[in-house]
């Protein structure tokens, strides 16, 4: 993954990019000013229609997502209120067919932010990462940025890092270039094709399956280890992918981790083909109690992907585990 700071960079550079006579707005319905009944949305890894016409709602994680319509708001008149108890949920807009499209962007919108923060952003199909961000909340806020994927065909107004509460009076995408994506020098994503690291379906940890998003209670008799420190050792497995249309390079590790900060396995030296898919198997250490299990990939930033965001290299789920485990296998080896 990249490190944040080179996000920023490309934001910055959209001063550059803008420069020049205002381009078209490729956005049906970019002020929002036709409305629908409201919406709500609980499901993760998918969607369904929001309460503004061309735009959908999209949800990444778990939380539920509710869009309406208001005839005004804060001195605007024709707005779309959206709250999310979930990171990377909002709205979504696809104007063109995936794989299709121009290759330069640039992305705005005015957003009220209530509470927490968004992100906007245009790509390629799900393929789609920020490009701005808001800095604020309790007033109106203009953000623009250029695309970071090449070709531009969808467009994301989506909550950033965690649950939002936001308002959106008017977005925009103008196309600065047509020309073909370049795979050699410049363009968004540095002139190369670059892969693409993600997990798809979750993890299983014993017999149990929990899917990203999802919550799970363990068997402590699926245990194979157990712990003084009131935890037991599972074998866990999960997915991860390469959607992207080249080999992942250098070599990246994996870890897993409870809630958020302590690391209970690592896989190293890992690599993926371009499309590839492997299932790796690990035994991690789960303490007892209710608590959230992360898949943080490519955790130490090696390989420069297409797609740096949470959405596509930190996966969730939170996991219920009551004790004693079982006494240890014969022949198990302790985790590491």
């Amino acid at each position: 993954m990249k490190k944040a700071h080179r996000i920023v960079l490309g934001i910055l550079a959209v001063a550059a990019l803008a420069a020049g006579p205002a381009a078209a707005n490729v956005l049906s319905n970019p002020d929002f000013s036709a409305g629908g009944a409201a919406t709500s949305f609980g499901g993760t890894g998918g969607g369904g229609a929001s309460a503004s016409p061309s735009w959908t709602v999209f949800n990444n994680t778990a939380g539920l997502t509710k869009t309406e319509h208001l005839a005004s708001f804060a001195g605007r008149s024709g707005v779309i209120h959206v709250t999310t108890a979930g990171g990377s949920n909002g709205l979504v807009q696809v104007w063109a067919p995936i794989n299709t499209g121009p290759s330069k962007v640039v992305t705005g919108a005015t957003i009220y932010v209530r509470s927490g923060k968004v992100l906007i952003g245009t790509g390629n199909g799900g393929n789609t990462g920020a490009n701005a961000f808001t800095s604020g909340t309790g007033q109106w806020e203009s953000i623009r940025g250029p695309n970071q994927v090449c070709p531009a065909n969808e467009t994301i107004i989506y909550s950033a890092g965690g649950p939002a509460d936001f308002y959106v009076d008017f977005a925009s995408v103008e196309v600065l270039s047509k020309d073909p994506c370049p795979q050699s020098s410049g363009g968004p994503t540095g002139g190369k094709q670059l892969p693409d690291i993600t997990s798809k379906k979750g993890i299983t940890i014993g017999t149990v399956f929990i899917p990203w998003g999802g919550t799970g209670v363990l068997k402590a008799a699926d245990s194979i280890q157990s712990s003084p420190n009131n935890a037991c050792a599972f074998n866990a497995t999960y997915d991860m992918v390469n959607v992207g249309p080249v080999g992942t390079s250098p070599a990246f590790l994996n870890r897993l981790k409870v809630d958020g900060t302590s690391v209970v396995a690592i896989n190293s030296a890992l690599a993926l083909n371009a499309g590839e898919t492997k299932n790796i198997t690990t035994q991690p250490y789960l303490p007892f109690g209710t608590h959230r299990l992360s898949l943080a990939l490519d955790d130490d930033n090696n390989v420069a992907e297409s797609n740096e965001t949470p959405a596509s290299n930190l996966k969730t789920v939170t996991y219920t585990l009551k004790g004693p485990c079982r006494a240890s296998l014969p022949g198990a080896v302790a985790p590491r």
